[in-house]
């Protein structure tokens, strides 16, 4: 039966795995045994080997290369997660860590503060007023209030009057609480926005923060523009995530209608309007109304 096999063929075909290594070992044999004997053979195996590629490495030569590669990988991404970990820790702690020594900037300690300034300023933005009003401390407010203490100018005879009658306001303010006040302000900041509104000056959008640290609390400003275009600059002193005081004041003396003398008051309004209401009407009426001081020229805006 062996007779009728013809070898030639078989180590021919077996040729490509000898040569990639991919035969038994019983098969490389045969293969060899017959190379040995079969000058034909041994030609199409020569001219096989010339048409694969000669990378020139050896399978140890190619398991080294391969290992090199993986540990320049490896190397390189040590090296990018190390960098990575720096910017991490220069942005998420050494410059809050800096910003909090010298009292400017964002810190660990002001993000509830900058979060209730621009809550406070979504809000009036968004025109829920009433929302914005919570975000006040008139407590605070009516307290100092009710600390207040006049204090008399020996240089004007109606000093001593004028005194009295701003204690006996502040003693009636005491005795109507801090629920009339807190009604009174809730009113004059509701009404001072929608008289705003009015104007198209609400405020309508928001660009740059900056903030600073105070004696109680930290000062947070934003530069806001309103409906009509105006450019305005909103202050917010916080205390505890709560706006003690705020004011809004014309970004640039450059812009129209402010540095006309003409049209002046424009810019005294967003002054008056755009404050903590604890200074209004109703208050400064039972405050001042028995005195000299002319309160009202407040509001002549």
């Amino acid at each position: 039966m062996m007779e009728h096999i013809n070898m030639c063929e078989v180590v021919q075909d077996l040729l490509p795995l000898y040569e990639d290594g991919c035969c038994s070992r019983q098969s490389r044999e045969l293969v060899e045994a017959h190379l040995e004997t079969c000058e034909a053979c041994r030609r199409l195996r020569t001219a096989y080997g010339e048409q694969m590629p000669d990378t020139g490495a050896t399978e140890e030569e190619d398991v080294q290369g391969i290992r090199k590669g993986l540990r320049i990988f490896v190397r390189w991404r040590t090296v990018t997660w190390g960098i990575l970990a720096l910017l991490l820790t220069v942005v998420f702690l050494v410059i809050p860590v800096r910003n909090h020594v010298r009292g400017v900037g964002l810190t660990y300690g002001n993000l509830g503060a900058v979060y209730t300034a621009c809550r406070f300023e979504k809000a009036l933005a968004s025109g829920d007023y009433e929302k914005a009003y919570e975000y006040l401390d008139m407590k605070f407010r009516y307290e100092d209030l009710m600390a207040t203490v006049p204090l008399e100018d020996p240089a004007d005879p109606d000093s001593r009057k004028n005194t009295e009658a701003i204690a006996a306001g502040i003693r009636e303010a005491g005795e109507k609480g801090f629920s009339w006040y807190d009604e009174v302000c809730r009113d004059t900041f509701l009404q001072n926005m929608r008289t705003l509104e009015q104007k198209n000056e609400r405020i309508c959008s928001c660009s740059d923060l900056w903030v600073e640290r105070q004696a109680s609390g930290w000062r947070i400003c934003l530069d806001v523009r309103t409906d009509a275009g105006t450019d305005l600059v909103l202050w917010m002193d916080i205390f505890e995530n709560r706006i003690r005081d705020f004011s809004a004041s014309v970004n640039s003396p450059e812009i129209r209608g402010i540095m006309d003398s003409k049209e002046e008051g424009e810019g005294k309004m967003y002054e008056v309007l755009y404050r903590t209401p604890s200074v209004n009407e109703t208050v400064l009426e039972l405050l001042y109304g028995d005195t000299d001081y002319e309160w009202r020229m407040l509001f002549s805006y």
